[in-house]
């Protein structure tokens, strides 16, 4: 019995990508019943697995001209799931000639509301050529789908702690013992990055807080001084540039508005109750 060649071809371009994510120390498997996905991942920082899983959709094409765009077209069925879907999607285009491929991320780039209200058979992926796969390329999206899993989870806990005000004061009988998960996510994400350790709170993370704080004080000086910010404002902003240093120390590229507000605020926090000194005297957060 001869292999279709559609079917080897699929699989030489699902093993390039799978290759790929095991240098990144992700882990991958082959989804045995196809739905408009072809692989399930789950990336990892260090020896840690991520919590979260992410579907991979390889498409591929004989070969891509320098100037052309780099595009293909899916169904909008499944353009519609993967928006909709609660784990992040990554559609993938491989280049057969070239032995090379891009990435693309359908939950981001399409509309979920224009898509339900279109009628077209099948839409098109546009993939940035700067998102050329590769072991360095994968490591900055495993960061963005991890800084997107934290900032659900924070916006989870921000829904739920209104959710307990508006019990309240609605006079609903609220839980007796409430506590939110909002310090948790933080905590996580800090940890991850390297502010919290073992052995409690970074001496780096004082260090480049202290050192954020200066640049920002230097910059205050040339304003009029009706114009300039508070000390806890400057706290505030040193506290912020801290936190997205190391997240983007740790690896990527950029953090969300929303994690850099929130995050930003509890780690001012922790600052200021662990100083430096309560550090290096062993003070630590976890025996606190």
């Amino acid at each position: 019995m001869r292999r279709p060649t559609e079917h080897v071809i699929g699989d030489r371009e699902v093993a390039a990508v799978m290759s790929i994510c095991y240098e990144c120390g992700w882990t991958c498997d082959v989804i045995r019943s196809d739905y408009g996905e072809d692989l399930v991942a789950q990336t990892s920082l260090g020896s840690a697995l991520d919590p979260f899983r992410i579907l991979i959709q390889v498409k591929s094409t004989q070969r891509i001209r320098s100037a052309a765009p780099v595009t293909c077209r899916v169904s909008h069925r499944h353009a519609l799931r993967w928006c909709r879907s609660r784990e992040p999607v990554v559609a993938v285009l491989w280049e057969l000639a070239g032995k090379r491929g891009w990435y693309s991320l359908p939950g981001e780039e399409f509309d979920q509301q224009a898509l339900w209200l279109s009628d077209a058979r099948s839409v098109r992926i546009v993939f940035d050529r700067a998102k050329e796969i590769s072991r360095a390329s994968f490591d900055v999206l495993a960061w963005h789908l991890r800084l997107s899993y934290y900032k659900d989870r924070v916006l989870k806990a921000q829904h739920h702690q209104m959710e307990y005000w508006r019990a309240g004061n609605d006079g609903d009988r609220a839980p007796e013992a409430y506590r939110t998960a909002l310090p948790t996510a933080v905590f996580e994400l800090l940890r991850l990055v390297g502010i919290v350790t073992s052995e409690g709170l970074s001496a780096e993370a004082h260090r480049l807080f202290r050192k954020a704080r200066r640049l920002i004080e230097s910059k205050e000086l040339s304003l009029p001084h009706d114009q300039r910010s508070s000390p806890d404002a400057i706290d505030g902003m040193a506290a912020t540039l801290c936190l997205i240093g190391s997240i983007q120390r740790a690896g990527a590229e950029s953090v969300p508005t929303l994690l850099a507000d929130v995050c930003g605020r509890h780690l001012l926090h922790l600052l200021r109750l662990f100083p430096q000194d309560s550090v290096d005297s062993g003070d630590t957060i976890l025996n606190s």
